[in-house]
């Protein structure tokens, strides 16, 4: 996602999920983001803390508050965002050796401030996050165009990577993102494939030695106690790792504190009903087998798709119809023609070998792979994960 000489910086949902830490220190550690702006405007500081607590102190210097700004004071580097909600309060905090940052809605605004680092002007485009909030500025307007050469102004609302490349070269020092960075990107998801626990936690684990940040725990048959025990023992190396954790079918076992949410076939409960069940900060992924599968979405309330089978797998049972690279270009295209930007990976038989075709199927670059037998058979899961990394950076996934 990085553009030499321009910055990215992600903003929080409004509502923190229940491995916020660990997200947004993925979001870091892994190049998605330079900066992380926390924008919580309902919760109270204690529940920031936490999140703070959560992200490794050395990445401190890369995040800043715009709620419960007086938590700076406990926390050296964290930088403070300034806007109407919270600007009393930071006139009465020592702001000194801190990235300080402001909101300006108009072009004036951004050029009458002198003292923060940057500004955030917005909507630059229609926004993603905020219905009906459309764009209040042309990138070849004048007046823009001379505020940019003066000042250092990141662009806000509904900027998406594609955008990155004008945006730039409009003078923009910067895009602020918080509709795309709603949810975490699995790029490479990986799946366990075993009916015994400690098989199941040992393929997670090398997975996760091997970068992965996005597990799920799939154990088909197995009682959701089984299941829930392995989800326990593996929450605290997920939250050390800033590792999603998913579990399949299971959205009773969703609701686990430390457990970001559940992933659906077509045949499991429906996802407007899981939603209802799990309420609006969990992750829902949902399996799409068929182009009338992928039509009929509409406005269902997942996160992510997970598309497939791309191949033959021995690992899925009642395996659907083989879709194969064209039947999987035609599902892609016709969702992405019909308005859909969910991220999607590629699921059914993936290997290492696929990934630079299967990347290439997403003018959108949004499309990433699931894995599931590639890593847990593989001789050394560490290394058969680096590998999958390695081909999903080299075609610019993360």
């Amino acid at each position: 996602m990085a553009v030499d000489g321009f910055s990215v910086i992600a903003i929080t949902a409004p509502v923190p999920a229940a491995n916020e830490g660990a997200r947004i220190t993925e979001w870091l550690r892994d190049g998605h983001a330079d900066r992380v702006h926390l924008r919580y405007p309902c919760a109270d500081s204690a529940t920031v803390r936490r999140i703070l607590d959560a992200v490794p102190a050395d990445l401190h210097g890369r995040l800043s508050l715009h709620d419960c700004v007086e938590l700076i004071r406990d926390y050296p580097g964290i930088g403070v965002h300034i806007n109407a909600r919270n600007a009393e309060a930071v006139r009465g905090l020592d702001t000194y050796g801190r990235t300080v940052s402001r909101s300006c809605h108009s072009i004036a605004e951004a050029i009458a401030d002198t003292t923060s680092h940057y500004v955030f002007l917005s909507p630059v485009y229609d926004s993603i996050s905020k219905e009906g909030y459309k764009s209040a500025f042309s990138l070849v307007d004048s007046t823009l165009l001379e505020a940019l050469a003066k000042r250092r102004i990141v662009a806000l609302g509904g900027v998406t990577p594609d955008r990155f490349g004008e945006l730039k070269a409009a003078g923009f020092a910067g895009a602020a993102m918080a509709g795309y960075f709603g949810r975490p990107q699995p790029m490479l998801q990986f799946v366990t494939n075993a009916p015994r626990a400690e098989a199941v936690i040992e393929q997670a684990r090398g997975a996760i030695a091997g970068g992965c940040r996005w597990v799920q725990v799939r154990m088909k048959d197995t009682p959701a106690p089984r299941v829930a025990a392995v989800l326990q023992a593996l929450i605290p190396l997920c939250r050390e790792k800033g590792v999603t954790l998913i579990v399949d079918d299971h959205v009773d076992l969703a609701q686990m504190d430390g457990v970001a949410g559940v992933h659906l076939g077509q045949t499991d409960m429906p996802v407007a009903e899981a939603r209802g069940i799990l309420g609006p900060d969990k992750i829902i992924g949902l399996t799409v087998n068929t182009l009338e599968q992928a039509k009929a979405l509409g406005d269902t309330p997942c996160d992510y798709l997970g598309i497939g089978p791309w191949r033959f797998t021995s690992t899925k049972k009642r395996l659907a119809d083989i879709l194969g690279e064209a039947g999987m270009k035609d599902i892609i295209d016709t969702l992405r023609a019909g308005g859909c930007n969910l991220p999607i990976v590629v699921i059914g038989g993936v290997n290492a070998g696929d990934v630079d075709r299967i990347t290439a199927l997403d003018a959108a670059g949004n499309t990433g792979v699931a894995v599931s037998g590639a890593i847990a058979a593989a001789p050394n899961r560490i290394s058969a994960t680096q590998e999958i990394i390695k081909k999903l950076k080299n075609n610019n996934i993360k």
